[in-house]
Parts: C-alpha cells; structure tokens; sequence
C-alpha cells in the first residue's frame, strides 16, 4: 500500500469510528457549529489532534456517508473527488 493509499485506509478508519457520533447528532439536527463545539467538549480528537471546525465536521461526515454508500467515486489522478450534498 502506498502512502496515499495508507492516508485514506487511516482517514475511512476515523470516520467509519466516528460515524455513529455523526449519526446521532444529525438526528438532533445540530449544524456543523454545533457538531464541531460538541466533539471538542467531549474531547473527541481530530485526525490531526487538533480542534474541530464546521469544515472538518464536513469533510468527516461526507467521507463517512461515502463510506456507507459505497460510493467512493475517484478522479483520472485516483484521488478522492468530494461529496456534493
């Protein structure tokens, strides 16, 4: 496996383990404000270790929604494109 292979095996694992919290407060109908102001409440860490943001909860829960659709759709470059909701 190359690294960018590795890099996305490791960023599919997170969202996958982070999926239900998503979950559960999509239900609630929190925003991504709220979302990210809640994980960093319960200390739930970033990839990086780092404070969330709306944007991270974005990029979080798209890549998990991709992951329990099966439809990871790659660009000519093999690269992820994003989801557009």
């Amino acid at each position: 496996m190359n690294g960018g292979a590795a890099q996305r095996a490791v960023a599919d694992a997170f969202a996958a383990r982070l999926a239900p919290d998503l979950a559960e407060m999509r239900e609630r109908k929190l925003s991504l404000h709220q979302m990210a102001a809640e994980l960093t409440a319960n200390g739930k860490d970033t990839p990086r270790g780092g404070k969330w943001t709306a944007t991270s909860v974005r990029n979080v829960l798209a890549r998990s929604v991709q992951l329990m659709l099966g439809n990871r759709r790659r660009d000519d470059a093999g690269q992820v494109e994003p989801a557009h909701y």
